[in-house]
């Protein structure tokens, strides 16, 4: 892979300070300001990532290796029409870093869920080549949808559920191992999380694609309806039963 190219000059070091234009506090505000500078609403402020954000992330230790240089921002390895932070070490070597992964690390039935949606991407390519991008209008809003406006929707059961619907009869130290030893560990610039063994990828897939009702819809309307918090309950009631 080429070395990103920064959207900001990399001489905005770690150690150079940017004041804040507005308190920034909160986990949602954190969030915001980030995506502010992903997509240059304000400038980019690497000592504040550094500090507030980056060095919260799980394996912080393994990205910082022998220590940050300097931030940029640039296309997403696996996503090239996603805008994502790069740190860049000491020794020349750099990796891809997230924002919601360091300020929200994600539970193991999260990252099963991420695993999931991996496991399906097939399917989705291959249903957004029956949408009739420029024509088609979006169930819900009535707008012409374009690839750029559009994602792919699970209308019911939502994708979400259809993953506890799979996993439901798994006992909490059988999800635990799933999430530990059966998904991909953090490699630099390579932010898909998939399952390691393919037999299971192969088989939420078929699981999947027997139940999944898909839609394209507008972006935004996709983002109202997806159920983040049922997952969180889901891994608490496994947390309280075991």
């Amino acid at each position: 892979m080429a070395t990103p190219v920064p959207v900001f000059n990399p001489m905005n070091s770690v150690e150079r300070r940017v004041p804040l234009t507005k308190k920034v506090t909160s986990i949602s505000a954190k969030i915001s300001y980030c995506y502010d500078m992903l997509h240059g609403r304000v400038p980019l402020n690497p000592r504040w990532l550094v500090r507030e954000v980056f060095s919260n992330h799980p394996n912080w230790n393994v990205k910082c290796g022998v220590g940050v240089e300097y931030v940029t921002i640039s296309n997403a390895p696996d996503h090239i029409t996603t805008k994502c932070f790069y740190i860049h070490r000491s020794d020349g070597t750099y990796t891809d870093i997230g924002i919601k992964a360091s300020l929200i690390p994600p539970n193991p039935v999260q990252k099963i869920a991420m695993a999931c949606r991996t496991a399906v991407e097939p399917t989705i390519k291959e249903f957004r080549k029956t949408v009739k991008y420029g024509k088609q209008k979006c169930e819900i809003s009535k707008v012409t949808l374009t690839k750029a406006n559009s994602h792919i929707d699970h209308y019911e059961p939502q994708f979400n559920q259809i993953v506890l619907n799979w996993i439901t009869g798994l006992t909490y130290d059988e999800i635990m191992k799933l999430a530990e030893h059966g998904i991909n560990k953090t490699e630099d610039n390579n932010s898909l999380t998939y399952f390691v063994k393919q037999e299971i990828a192969e088989d939420f897939k078929e699981y999947h694609d027997s139940v999944a009702v898909l839609r394209c819809i507008l972006a935004e309307e996709n983002s109202k309806r997806t159920q983040h918090q049922v997952l969180t309950a889901y891994f608490k009631e496994l947390e309280a039963s075991k």
